[in-house]
């Protein structure tokens, strides 16, 4: 039995159409595990992290209390720890500039000092809680101060 050319239009659609539900059904399923695979990489990374500062912690490279704020600021993800340093090093320069208001001296000589006191404040604190050194010689287009 032959097929008339609309029953034969009717059943290539059917066809295409259960090709297209099929192929985005396999996306789908594709996708999800992409999903769920970076999930797990992230997790582990987070944890072999934490690991790691407990190490730092226990052979007495870190504080403790920077221990918990890096872990802190890490459980926001990487846009949370950033803050995380922000903030840290927020504190650090408000402290440096705390100390200059209190210097005597001329207001540039002041101004001079603050930005020294910032810089050796920011570069301790890279180098304790980071654990990433940063010295005068690393921006070679400015002379150490």
């Amino acid at each position: 039995m032959p097929l008339d050319p609309n029953q034969l239009f009717v059943l290539c659609l059917i066809a295409l159409g259960g090709g297209v539900i099929t192929l985005w059904v396999l996306i789908e399923h594709l996708s999800t595990r992409a999903k769920a695979r970076a999930r797990i990489a992230q997790t582990e990374a987070r944890e072999e992290t934490r690991r790691e500062i407990a190490a730092y912690v226990a052979e007495g490279s870190i504080s403790p209390d920077d221990a918990a704020k890096l872990m802190a600021s890490g459980a926001e993800g990487i846009t949370g720890g950033l803050n995380g340093l922000k903030a840290s090093l927020r504190d650090c320069l408000d402290a440096s500039a705390q100390a200059c208001r209190a210097a005597r001296g001329s207001r540039r000589q002041a101004a001079r000092d603050a930005r020294a006191q910032a810089r050796a404040n920011v570069r301790d604190h890279v180098q304790r809680v980071w654990g990433v050194h940063v010295g005068p010689s690393d921006r070679p287009d400015r002379e150490p101060a």
